[in-house]
């Protein structure tokens, strides 16, 4: 991942005509990925000044996100997609539940309770997943999900039926439930 000041010199720096607070946003949008970074810079070379604050409103909208961040000869959603394609059928089922957390920071124990599995098994999965670059280890236990790979996650669990994500959802409350009468 690229810092702050390297993310808005991809993003066209003050060639874009825009104000610093605007640049900023998107590149946090962006989190320091190249290649969103690099999309969002050709993106706004076309828009010209007059187009930031339409394509930050883009960025913004969680519905839109990935379709913002797309140029024809390559999109994040596409490098995302070859990623989660490339997984196990069961490190892809993880990874779609993931937005039911409702939360950047993994916390292994709800996942394992989301899944009907065992901690050490989700740990194993989500290294996977980390692997996978859908994933960023935040320390020897825990992990994080970008915004815009969550979106992607959103994504896969809308395509999973609902009477599995309501079993899936009714397995966390249980799990949330029981942690609070501790």
């Amino acid at each position: 991942r690229l810092d702050r000041a390297t993310g808005r010199a991809v993003l066209g720096g003050d060639s874009v005509v825009a104000s610093a607070e605007a640049m900023d946003r998107i590149s946090r949008i962006c989190d320091g990925l190249p290649l969103a970074l690099r999309i969002a810079s050709e993106r706004l070379a076309v828009l010209g000044p007059a187009g930031v604050d339409l394509y930050l409103a883009e960025l913004e909208d969680t519905d839109r996100r990935l379709s913002a961040l797309a140029l024809p000869e390559i999109s994040i959603r596409a490098v995302l997609s070859s990623s989660f394609d490339a997984l196990l059928t069961d490190e892809q089922q993880i990874f779609s539940y993931l937005p039911l957390l409702h939360s950047a920071s993994i916390e292994l124990s709800a996942l394992a309770a989301l899944c009907d599995t065992d901690q050490q098994i989700v740990h194993t999965r989500c290294e996977a997943l980390a692997t996978a670059n859908l994933l960023d280890r935040a320390d020897a236990d825990g992990y994080r999900i970008h915004d815009l790979v969550a979106d992607f996650a959103d994504e896969c669990l809308r395509v999973i039926d609902d009477s599995v994500t309501a079993a899936v959802r009714h397995r966390l409350l249980l799990y949330y439930a029981a942690r609070a009468d501790r």
